[in-house]
């Protein structure tokens, strides 16, 4: 079956997408494509290879190695992933928060502020030490507001 030129050079241009889903279809088409024709990409773009070059194609290493740059790499994505989508957590928290209504906060102010400290403190963390000491932050900043804040209750109310 012979070359379609014109469907590989269209494929070939599609591989210029931002979207990499795009990029790598059109990829893999054009590879299906010459496989399909039985060509290979020496014969498409004219290079016949030199006494001295291997026209076989090189192995790729699919796992990368122990302590490799590859695999620490994917471990500090995978980690910045984490963090970024604890954060977004958090915020998307505070901002549930901060839309309750100013005197809704006033009047449960103890159970607010200790929400807040949880937004802060405890659910970007993914240490657990670092975890369970925002999570006893939050526990004293609730007993101690709690505590001014039926004192002073008491003194409006009952002086």
């Amino acid at each position: 079956m012979a070359l379609d030129r014109y469907r590989l050079i269209k494929l070939l241009n599609m591989t210029t997408s931002q979207h990499d889903a795009e990029v790598l279809v059109a990829i893999r088409k054009s590879n299906a494509l010459l496989r399909q024709s039985r060509a290979t990409w020496s014969e498409v773009l004219g290079i016949t290879p030199g006494p001295l070059e291997d026209p076989a194609p090189p192995s790729y290493q699919t796992r990368p190695e122990e302590g490799s740059p590859r695999e620490f790499a994917s471990a500090q994505t995978s980690e910045a992933r984490g963090l970024w989508k604890a954060s977004v957590r958090a915020e998307t928290f505070r901002a549930e928060l901060r839309a309750i209504p100013s005197w809704l906060r006033f009047l449960f102010f103890p159970l607010w502020a200790g929400a807040e400290v949880v937004a802060t403190a405890v659910i970007p963390s993914r240490n657990g030490f670092k975890r369970a000491i925002g999570i006893v932050l939050a526990l004293i900043v609730f007993l101690l507001l709690s505590g001014v804040y039926l004192a002073l209750l008491m003194q409006l109310f009952w002086s």
